[in-house]
C-alpha cells in the first residue's frame, strides 16, 4: 500500500485497539518482569474506552489518534497515561492537513510522537525505555524507499519482527528486535523455522539476510543468523538530503509500505 486516506484511517485505530485487547496478558507480564505489572490493564483500559466511545462515530486517523491521545493522557493513571497520550497527539498534530498519508508521512508523524515524548522524559536510546522502540521505528520508515516494503510479517505462530523487501530484487531480509544485551537461541527460532522461511520465500523471494538486532555485539552465528548492534545498525542506514532533493523537482520519494 502507497498511501491512505487520512479520512479512511478509522479500521487502523479499530485494529490498534484489537491488538491491545488481544495482548492484554502478555503486556501485563513483560512489565511484571521490572515494574507493577499494570501496563496491560491500563492500556487495555484507555484503548477499550475508546472503543466504547467512537466505535459508532465518524473520524479520521488524525482524529482518532487524537481522541485517543486525550483519553489516555486525562483518563488513565501512572506513567503509560501522559507518555502514550504526549506521543499519539504530537502524531494526530503533525498529520493534522494531511489528506492522503503516504510512508514518508507517517514517519515525520512518528518522529514528532519521539520529539513529544523527548519532550517531557530524560530517556534516549539506549537507555532500555519506550524510546529503543519508537527510535528504530522512525528510522526505519525514512529508510524506506520506492523499491522496499517494511512490514512486519504475521504466522499462525509466531511473526518476523521486520521484512524488509526488496520489490525491484524480488528477494528479502528477515529480522527480530530484541531488548536484551544477550545472545540466546530462543531469541532466532522464528528466523531458522523452515516452514516460516519456506512461506516468506514463495511471497517475497529469496532470504538475503536473517538478522536479530540487540543491545550486544554484532557477531554471525554458524547457522546463518546474523547479530547486529541495534545502535550501529541505525547509523549504517542511508541519509536523505531533503535539500538536494527539493532541488530536484522532477524527483519523488515515495516510500512503500
Amino acid at each position: 500500500m502507497d498511501a491512505f486516506k487520512n479520512q479512511d484511517g478509522k479500521p487502523i485505530l479499530m485494529k490498534m485497539v484489537k491488538g491491545i485487547q488481544d495482548n492484554k496478558a502478555y503486556l501485563g507480564e513483560v512489565d511484571g518482569l521490572i515494574g507493577d505489572g499494570d501496563h496491560g490493564m491500563n492500556m487495555n483500559k484507555g484503548f477499550t474506552v475508546f472503543e466504547t466511545r467512537f466505535a459508532d462515530k465518524d473520524f479520521s486517523f488524525t482524529e482518532g489518534l487524537d481522541e485517543l491521545g486525550m483519553i489516555l493522557l486525562n483518563e488513565i493513571g501512572g506513567s503509560m497515561g501522559p507518555i502514550y497520550g504526549t506521543i499519539l497527539m504530537d502524531m494526530a498534530e503533525a498529520g493534522e492537513d494531511l489528506e492522503e498519508i503516504t510512508v514518508g508521512d507517517l514517519a515525520k508523524m512518528l518522529e514528532a510522537g519521539l520529539e513529544g515524548l523527548y519532550g517531557i522524559v530524560d530517556a534516549r536510546v539506549g537507555d532500555k525505555t519506550l524510546v529503543d522502540t519508537l527510535a528504530p521505528s522512525v528510522e526505519t520508515l525514512k529508510a524506506a524507499d520506492e523499491h522496499h516494503r517494511v512490514f512486519k510479517l504475521q504466522f499462525a505462530a509466531g511473526e518476523f519482527d521486520m521484512v524488509i523487501y526488496d520489490e525491484q530484487e524480488n528477494c528479502c531480509e528477515i529480522f527480530e528486535i530484541k531488548h536484551s544485551g544477550k545472545q540466546v537461541p530462543e531469541q532466532y527460532r522464528h528466523l531458522v523455522d523452515e516452514e516460516k522461511c519456506r512461506q516468506t520465500e514463495r511471497r517475497f523471494g529469496p532470504i538475503r539476510g536473517r538478522y536479530v538486532l540487540y543491545r550486544g555485539e554484532t557477531a554471525p552465528l554458524e547457522n546463518g543468523v546474523q547479530y547486529r548492534n541495534v545502535e550501529s545498525y541505525l547509523k549504517e542506514l542511508p541519509d536523505l538530503d531533503m535539500c538536494q532533493s527539493n532541488k530536484n523537482a522532477s524527483q519523488t520519494i515515495e516510500p512503500v509500505l
